[in-house]
């Protein structure tokens, strides 16, 4: 189950929303794949949740990094119908979402993740962020 919203993450409620969104739905679609497993918020965002300290704390966009192609191509499939959008790039390893307000990551990588649970959230560990992320 995900806790964004009760462990309020993001003070944008709508980002909590989403995120929360995101897990109820591919835990009703894909019970096999354990998303509290294999899916993590990455980037400056799980960096900020660490402790880790920047002069801008702002985060213009999410990012959720998956190891499970399957997950990774089922939120690229399902997401676009859940929410309103101003549009989705679909790369190689990513897939990006523009909401209003918002930029949203999903990121599959075959590499082994590292995460840990911070506000009962799992993100990946700070020393493993792609410096690119942040």
């Amino acid at each position: 189950m995900s806790n964004y919203s009760k462990k309020q993450i993001f003070e944008n409620s709508r980002v909590n929303a989403l995120l929360d969104r995101i897990y109820f739905e591919i835990v009703n679609a894909l019970p096999d794949i354990k998303a509290e497993e294999n899916l993590c918020l990455t980037g400056k965002a799980a960096a900020l949740l660490q402790d880790a300290i920047y002069e801008d704390t702002e985060c213009e966009n999410i990012i959720l990094l998956t190891g499970s192609i399957e997950l990774h191509n089922f939120i690229e499939r399902k997401l676009p119908r859940l929410i309103e959008h101003e549009g989705v790039v679909r790369l190689q390893n990513r897939t990006l979402y523009y909401f209003p307000g918002l930029y949203l990551e999903v990121w599959y990588q075959e590499e082994d993740i590292y995460m840990t649970r911070v506000n009962e959230i799992n993100v990946q560990e700070l020393k493993s962020i792609n410096p690119a992320f942040l």
